[in-house]
């Protein structure tokens, strides 16, 4: 195949332009997603404010480290910056759905175990209680 027939020409300041704008609106959309400010999304990436201030702002592009940084304390996969996929589902709701379901489990646990106690407290002969 010839490289005429691969795919139209866009120039590369264009595909440039383009891929910045994918990553800006991913980092918006996960900051977002996350409820955090701009401050608290560059903590938990691990850099300064002003730069993440500029990587939302279109700026500046985010190195490949750095988006994968990004990627990795949102719990990504570092390709969403680039490919046209959705975003994954969020979590949140999963998380606590499951955390509502533990609770539940202790609190069956716990009347297992009383259950239990009185249950061998009941089949204990009384002279064997009165010893102990």
């Amino acid at each position: 195949m010839s490289w005429q027939r691969r795919r139209p020409r866009v120039s590369v300041l264009a595909e440039m332009a383009l891929r910045q704008e994918r990553v800006v609106e991913t980092l918006i959309a996960l900051r977002e997603r996350h409820s955090l400010g701009q401050e608290d999304a560059a903590r938990k990436i691990g850099i300064g404010l002003r730069q993440y201030q500029r990587w939302e702002a279109g700026e500046s592009m985010p190195r490949a480290n750095n988006l994968g940084r990004a990627a990795l304390a949102y719990g990504v996969s570092p390709t969403i910056f680039y490919d046209d996929e959705d975003l994954p589902a969020s979590t949140v709701p999963q998380l606590d759905r499951m955390e509502s379901e533990l609770e539940q489990l202790a609190a069956a646990v716990a009347q297992l175990a009383t259950a239990v106690s009185e249950l061998r407290e009941e089949l204990t002969p009384r002279n064997h209680r009165r010893a102990s």
